[in-house]
Formats: structure tokens, C-alpha cells, sequence
């Protein structure tokens, strides 16, 4: 990762709405380093998305297993947050998933730019 402070990185709460916003916008960077840059963005989005999924679930698992063993130990206050933003995530998640269109459209963009770019490059 760069030690640069990443401006393709922000509204880290939002991470898979932004990851889906990186990989269409990716096709409008204006230089290499831009695009390192919004990959290495949308790789740390990836990362945080897989980091609360994993939490969330965890914490629903352990507060299921203490619920089902009548144990008597306290939940950890963690665990409700981290519920909260597997909550909020998911919603965060289905927003993502709506822009899954406008992902594919800039993938065929890219893909047909650059088909177009090799035949360009063709002698005749």
C-alpha cells in the first residue's frame, strides 16, 4: 500500500458502496498512479467489508451459543456493535448490489475500448 494519504479512499462506513462507485469510475482515471491508487482503495474497501461480515457474524454466533447454553457470563458490549454494523453493512450491501449494473457496463466499456485499441494497433 502506498504511504500516501489515498484520496480515492473515503466514507470508510459505506465501504461496499464505494467499492461499487471505484470499479466504475476506475475506467476515468486519468493516470497509472490514479489507478493504483483506486485499486489500492477498493482493495482496503474489500478488506473492511470482509472484516465486519466476519465480526457480525461472529458476534451473532456467540451471543446465539450463549443464549442456547443459558450460560450465565455476560454478552460483551462489542458484540451489540459489531450486530449493528453487520446491520448496517447488509443495507450498506444492497445498495452495492444495485450498482452491479452499472459495474458490468464499465467492464464491457473497458473491454471494448481496449479490443478496439488492439485493432487499432494492427497493420493492414
Amino acid at each position: 500500500m502506498s504511504t500516501v494519504k489515498n484520496p480515492h479512499f473515503r466514507n470508510v462506513d459505506r465501504a461496499p458502496y464505494e467499492l461499487s462507485s471505484l470499479l466504475t469510475d476506475i475506467r476515468k482515471a486519468k493516470s497509472v498512479e490514479d489507478i493504483k491508487l483506486m485499486g489500492e482503495a477498493a482493495e482496503q474497501h474489500a478488506s473492511n467489508c470482509r472484516d465486519t461480515l466476519l465480526r457480525g457474524l461472529d458476534a451473532i454466533g456467540h451471543i446465539m451459543i450463549r443464549a442456547y447454553g443459558n450460560e450465565e457470563d455476560e454478552i460483551a458490549p462489542g458484540y451489540a456493535m459489531s450486530i449493528g454494523e453487520l446491520i448496517s453493512h447488509i443495507a450498506c450491501e444492497l445498495q452495492f448490489h444495485d450498482q452491479v449494473g452499472n459495474v458490468i457496463d464499465s467492464a464491457v466499456c473497458l473491454a471494448t475500448n481496449k479490443s478496439n485499441q488492439a485493432k487499432d494497433k494492427v497493420p493492414s
